[in-house]
Formats: C-alpha cells, structure tokens, sequence
C-alpha cells in the first residue's frame, strides 16, 4: 500500500552500541541493493510474525522501525518483508539500521500491528545493537489509524446509545402499559405479512446493518475464527431485543383511544416524535428532554461513523485505480481530507430524489442489500476456484448459508420497492458510464480491466430484480400482478437461477492466483522515502 506519512520518535538513549554480549540472530540473504553493504538478520516472534533487520557496516547509529501496510494476502513467512526492505533499501544505503515485522497471518489489524512493530524495536535493542534514537517509518491502509482512535473513543457513544432505548423502555412500561393495545384496531399486525414485509426496509433492516463495522475491524480481533461470528450475532441479538422492547413499550403506552379503530394516526399529528409524544403524555418530562437531546448525539455518532466508513471506501477505491487516486492523499495529519468530502458530497446528493426520510432510508437499505448481493456470489466462487487458501475465518455450512444469504438480500430489495430499485438501476448504470469514461482516459492505470464474463449476470439480475419490483406489490408505481406469497417465491427462485449462473462464471483458478499475484506486486511497489538528514 502507499505511504501515507513518516513519523519520528525520538528514543532517548546514550549513543549507539551493540546489544549486550549474545548470540546474534540468525542471518539471511540480503536484498541485492544492500547485499554487499549489510548484514541481515531473520527471526520469528511467538506471535508467529516473522522479523527482517538490516545492519550496515557503516552504520550511523540510527534504526529505522518500519511499520507495514496491508491487507496480508498470504500466511507470514521469513521472507514477508524482503519486499520492504528491498523498497527502502535507501534507508540502510545511507546508514540508517532498519527492522520490520511481518503480520502474525493473513487480513490486517492495527492494533496487533503496532504490537508486532513495536516487538520488533525491541528485539532489535535486545539481540543486536542499541540506537542513538528510532525512526518510525510506515504505511497505512487509508485511516485505520484514525478508525482505531475512533473505534477507542467512540466507547461513550456505544454506552450513551445502548442506555437511553434501554432508560425509555424501562420508563414507559413503569407508567403506563395496556396490554389490551395489541388486539385494538384490527387485531394483532392488521395489515397481515405484506404490512410487515413493507415495514422491514422502511427501518427495521436499517436499524440492524451496524453489523458491518463489527466485519470492517475484524483484522484487529485475535481470533477471528472464533470472535467474528460471535460479535456479529451478539451485537445483532441485543439490538434486535432492545428494538422488539421497545415496540412491545410503544405499543402498550399507547392510549387505547387513539387506536380503538385503526393505527393511522396512534401519536397525533405535528410531534416531535412517538416517544417525546408517550413521555410528554405519562409525564415524563424529563426524559421527553433526554430523547431530545438523544435526536441529535445518536444520529452524530451514527454519521461519524459512516462517514469514516465511506471515506475509507473511496480512498480504496482511489487507491485501486476505480478512481481518481487523488482519492488517497492526506493531509499533514493523516485525514484522507478528499476522500471525506466525496462522501459528503455524494451525501448531500442523495437527499434529491428521496424528499422523506423514509425514503431515503429505503433507497439506503436497498444499496446496502445489492452491495450484500455480492459477497455471497463472491464468497462462493472464491471457495469453488480457491478452496486451499489459508483463511482466518471460515463460515460454516457454506452451501447452504451462500445461497440462502443471496436470496434473503433480494427479498430485502424487494420489499423496499420498485421506486428504489429503479432508481438505484439508473445510478448504477449512470456510475457505470462514467466510470468507463475515466477508466479509458486515464493514463498509466494500474488497474486491469473487468473480467465481462465473469460479470455478465450482473445485468441480468439488477434489471431482473427491477422488472418483478414493477410487477409486484411494494412501493410506489409497482403494479401488484403477482398475487401475495407467490411474489416471494418468484424472488425466491430468480435469486437461486442468478446465483448458481454467476458461480459458474467465476474466474479460473489461474486468474485468482494472478489477480493475487498482482496485488502482492502493488504491495511491493517502490514509493518515496524521505528521511531525516
């Protein structure tokens, strides 16, 4: 990955000097730009990362620590961070000492990182001599550093937002619950399974895509095999029974005569919202403010999170060439200050067409599906070309899961309407235009073409998915000929035909071997190094 920064930390120490009278490391082949000027030294840690050193024979008594990029594509061997080495061989032309670790396995992880680049210091201090002052030189997958500052300070966050549900729902069923509310009006889910079909997008899926964060920061987890699936089911299990909660307490603190006929109008016209309204009416003031006040610091913790999250996404897609690699700069204080302000442009841009909110929360919920729509089709190829590649995590009963998982994501699109699939369609091809306008202009792109084989049903089932959103029953201008259930089970059956027809266009297993080839080439590129003096 590029080099997005070069810090300095100054270590105090008394001057330069060998480590203390031990056996040194075990020694290995240099890079040919510093084979005739340095020793090199390989160890392994118990962490299982691998450390490379570099010692000249002219050395100026300064060690530069080098902190890697990543993702790792491949399991840690002695030889993970010859490619660096050979990069920034600069460095120990002009004197400098320099060691590096390795990653302890495959994918990335910030914290495990810095834990491993900061071993490698120290080993280096212990085993073969010690420096008048360290340099740490890195680079840095986009943000993560800053995600990770975040992720730490956004503790009080999680608190503030798991508390205040929690407060409202002890609250309200203390003062007031009638257990009669749940058959008035019509009796239990008066508009049937369509009601709560149309009801699943319109926020209850939005609700519950938290999930994604606990995926994006699974580098950092210990074992991923063990925690990743862990995390995601528990942190969807308690949002989703602090949600059921909380529908369980609106519903009994309903007053029976607003609902004694119909659910049209339960709270009343022009509040500031159903609870304020049910708090304002037990009376409690008090926490009508608290929810208040809630309207603003959730919604502020929830943006600030997508909007690391996006910007993390352009500036990959910056650096991968999809665009403008204008994309991945920083600033001096490492925020990827363009990548932040295409996410908030891109933003603003949505609330055009979507007047409500409402419906933009169902054109997002309906992205955000045709996003998901992908990783089980891609998971499921890369298991049938790849099977024998080392991996962190592996989801069980894949078979089943990826099929199932396909078409559960086209349900989701479904039911959030025809209006926000073809709308959504428009984008995508507009995107699509664009993008092969760029891509063709662009010069000296290091990104390779589309595969269009392997990508030739993804047409098909977006305008698919369209075209039995107008014929079915959801959102505004769909024309309800498919009859209730029958609908689902063509939606059913359209996503098996599309996915197993889009398995069985994936790469070759040689073109996933090059593909991964290329990237651990891209990792391997040469970048400038600027150091001190």
């Amino acid at each position: 990955m590029r080099v997005i920064g070069t810090a300095i930390l100054m270590m105090s120490a008394l001057a330069a000097q060998p480590a203390a009278a031990q056996a040194l490391p075990d020694t290995t082949k240099c890079p040919e730009a510093i084979a005739a000027i340095a020793t090199c030294y390989v160890a392994r840690q118990e962490t299982g990362a691998y450390l490379l050193a570099a010692m000249p024979k002219n050395w100026n008594g300064d060690l530069i620590v080098f902190a890697h990029g990543g993702p790792a594509v491949v399991a840690p061997t002695p030889s993970s961070s010859q490619g660096d080495l050979a990069k920034y061989a600069i460095g120990v032309q002009r004197g400098f000492a320099w060691i590096a670790s390795s990653y302890r396995r495959e994918g990335y992880g910030v914290q495990m990182a810095a834990e491993d680049t900061d071993n490698a210091r120290k080993f280096f201090i212990a085993s073969i001599a010690k420096p008048k002052r360290t340099i740490l030189h890195g680079t840095s997958y986009g943000g993560l550093v800053g995600a990770k500052l975040l992720s730490d300070s956004n503790s009080v966050m999680v608190v503030w937002k798991t508390a205040v549900p929690v407060l409202t729902i002890v609250v309200l069923m203390s003062l007031r619950f009638h257990s009669s509310n749940f058959t008035a009006g019509g009796g239990f889910a008066p508009f049937g399974a369509h009601g709560i079909f149309a009801a699943l997008p319109a926020g209850v899926v939005f609700a519950l895509q938290g999930f994604e964060q606990a995926v994006q920061m699974a580098g950092e987890a210990k074992n991923p095999r063990r925690d990743l699936s862990r995390a995601i089911l528990t942190a969807m299990t308690i949002g989703a029974g602090i949600y059921i909660l909380l529908e369980v307490c609106f519903i009994g603190a309903l007053s029976p005569s607003d609902i004694a006929h119909n659910w049209k109008n339960p709270i009343g016209v022009g509040d500031y919202g159903p609870y304020y309204t049910i708090a304002v009416a037990v009376g409690a003031g008090w926490l009508a403010t608290v929810l208040l006040a809630d309207a603003v610091i959730s919604p502020g913790g929830t943006g600030l999170v997508y909007l690391g999250t996006s910007a993390r996404i352009s500036y990959a897609l910056g650096d991968e060439d999809v665009l403008r690699n204008q994309l991945r700069h920083t600033n001096s204080r490492g925020v990827p200050v363009y990548s932040i302000l295409l996410a908030f442009v891109v933003g603003e841009l949505c609330f055009l067409p979507f007047p409500s909110w409402s419906s933009l929360v169902g054109l997002v919920t309906s992205a955000t599906a045709i996003m998901y729509s992908f990783a089980p089709v891609s998971l499921a190829a890369l298991q049938l070309r790849d099977p024998g590649r080392p991996r962190p995590y592996r989801a069980p009963w894949p078979k089943v899961i990826n099929p199932l998982g396909f078409i559960a994501s086209n349900l989701i699109i479904y039911w959030g309407g025809f209006e926000a699939t073809w709308k959504l369609l428009t984008g995508i091809f507009i995107g699509r235009v664009f993008f092969e306008i760029a891509l063709r202009r662009a010069n000296n792109v290091r990104r390779t073409d589309i595969d269009w084989r392997a990508a030739s049903w993804i047409w098909p089932w977006l305008i698919g998915t369209t075209i039995i959103g107008l014929l079915g029953r959801y959102g505004k201008g769909s024309h309800n000929w498919l009859p209730e259930w029958v609908d689902l089970a063509v939606v059913a059956v359209f996503a098996l035909l599309i996915f197993y027809y889009a398995v069985s266009l994936a790469m070759t297993s040689e073109q996933v071997q090059a593909a991964v080839d290329a990237e651990e080439r891209d990792q391997a590129e040469e970048d400038n190094l600027n150091l001190p003096g």
